[in-house]
């Protein structure tokens, strides 16, 4: 799951299901395939501003990361920070539910959960308090410097 910033995810799901027949409060695109949803760009600054020095890493997410699809019909993973969502899929006989407080509006940062971990290898560095990313350099996605 992917939680997007409040003020920007109605922008952010209207880009994602624009050429879809999907249904944005259940999250779930109609008579599609993962494939014909865009591949998302997540950058992220290397360095803080005060070290004097800044570097961009993108990173790509491809859609078979972020929805689910079958039978033709595919839910996108994304959420908004302080939505409650409970759903049962009576095709696959699946309860959903997950549940996010309400921690606000004003917030601009993004919760990248198992869908991003899933496409990335994610290194903890606890000692030096950072975290990398690393990727499968066969794939089609990974151009990473």
């Amino acid at each position: 799951m992917i939680y997007a910033p409040a003020a920007s995810y109605d922008v952010i799901m209207k880009m994602i299901m624009t050429t879809q027949n999907c249904d944005l409060e259940q999250h779930t695109c109609h008579n599609t395939t993962a494939s014909s949803f865009p591949v998302l760009e997540f950058s992220f600054n290397q360095y803080p501003k005060s070290y004097g020095k800044e570097k961009i890493t993108t990173l790509k997410l491809l859609p078979e990361y972020y929805t689910e699809c079958v039978n033709g019909e595919c839910v996108i993973n994304i959420l908004n920070h302080g939505y409650v969502l409970y759903g049962y899929e009576k095709k696959r006989k699946l309860m959903k539910m997950v549940v996010c407080r309400d921690i606000g509006d004003d917030l601009y940062w993004w919760v990248l959960g198992d869908s991003f971990l899933h496409a990335y290898y994610t290194i903890f560095d606890y000692e030096h308090l950072q975290l990398g990313f690393a990727c499968d350099a066969e794939k089609a996605y990974c151009d990473m410097e």
